[in-house]
């Protein structure tokens, strides 16, 4: 299985608002909250049927 990195997300997320015409930018702290998410869907243990 290949995840997604923070930077692939913020790449998606940043092509989405140039698609749909919304304010560029994003808030440090969802980031922060967005890096643990990513983090956390990597441990198998988990998710082991993925």
């Amino acid at each position: 299985m290949r995840y997604l990195s923070l930077q692939e997300v913020q790449i998606m997320h940043d092509d989405i608002i140039d698609t749909i015409g919304r304010l560029k930018g994003a808030n440090p702290k969802q980031i922060a909250l967005l890096d643990s998410a990513l983090t956390q869907i990597q441990n198998d243990s988990y998710y082991p049927s993925l």
